[in-house]
């Protein structure tokens, strides 16, 4: 029988992760920080019992990496199944016995690009659901790098003091220390007509920019420049010189930027390899829906 992952029953004080994503294809930045991420809150609740949530977007969100003609094949299924590579890989090795990974397909499900904020409420309803008990906001966590909390900051987010009156766990860059995050934060909230944002957000009532801070935790671990620079698009990249040259080399560096299992399901399969996108079997398909198509268009216009 399959585990209900959201049902939290059992638990006194559960505190709940979201962390969100296109993870096209999942990084050993994504993993890793997870890690670091759910380590750090376990520390300042040592009681609780911590669940980090990965949730990816649908096929459906606006970037091009996540679309079925990126990867070649089912986008929704096949970063699912990536994603649960890398949960497996994170509960294996957790060993304080009170971390626990798993991934949640609560977007892909909505066919729709949902904003993070909606993302947050969805994963909440479903937990309070299942456990059958009315876990507290204050149990629920969304996991933001720097950039990300910024954009929030400055407005280039939906909804964003609806997203800013949330618990926001922030990884800061490299090199950058928590008091230096916090400041700039403050910096760029300072900017802002807040009264104006929040009334159109119906929030009252208006909290103030030391309000705000407060809501924001810095998780304050070293974290390696190797880790957080490790992007998705370095790593579609970086499969691009592969697929060009086939040379085994490429194939040890891959497996340092994810992990091995993944690199592995995806050169079986021949995902993101830009070479079949436009030169291989898809485009082969569609010049052959083209001349069929053709076809019977000189058909009905010979019979007419």
């Amino acid at each position: 029988m399959a585990q209900n992952i959201y049902n939290l029953r059992d638990f006194e004080n559960p505190i709940v992760i979201w962390t969100g994503g296109s993870f096209s294809p999942p990084t050993s930045g994504h993993i890793e920080v997870a890690r670091i991420v759910a380590t750090y809150i376990l520390k300042l609740y040592p009681s609780s019992n911590v669940f980090l949530y990965f949730v990816p977007v649908s096929k459906n969100y606006s970037k091009n990496s996540v679309k079925n003609n990126s990867i070649g094949g089912d986008s929704d299924g096949i970063r699912l199944e990536m994603l649960s590579m890398a949960t497996d890989h994170l509960n294996k090795t957790e060993v304080s016995g009170k971390i626990k990974y798993s991934v949640s397909n609560l977007e892909i499900e909505q066919a729709r690009s949902v904003p993070t904020y909606e993302s947050i409420e969805m994963l909440k309803s479903k937990i309070r659901e299942n456990s059958r008990k009315d876990i507290p906001d204050s149990s629920f966590f969304i996991s933001l790098g720097q950039d990300n909390v910024e954009g929030i900051i400055s407005g280039k987010w939906a909804m964003p003091f609806t997203l800013l009156s949330k618990n926001i766990i922030c990884v800061p860059r490299p090199l950058t220390d928590a008091n230096q995050t916090a400041n700039t934060s403050r910096q760029l909230i300072s900017k802002i007509n807040i009264e104006n944002m929040l009334i159109k957000e119906n929030i009252t009532p208006i909290p103030t920019i030391d309000q705000l801070i407060s809501k924001i935790l810095i998780v304050n671990e070293s974290i390696p420049d190797a880790i957080v620079n490790t992007s998705s698009t370095k790593l579609r990249s970086k499969l691009q010189e592969y697929y060009k040259t086939r040379e085994h080399g490429f194939i040890s560096e891959l497996k340092t930027m994810t992990l091995p299992e993944i690199i592995d399901l995806i050169i079986k399969n021949n995902y993101y390899n830009k070479k079949l996108m436009t030169g291989g079997f898809i485009s082969k398909r569609k010049s052959k829906l083209k001349q069929l198509r053709k076809k019977t268009h000189k058909k009905k216009t010979h019979k007419l």
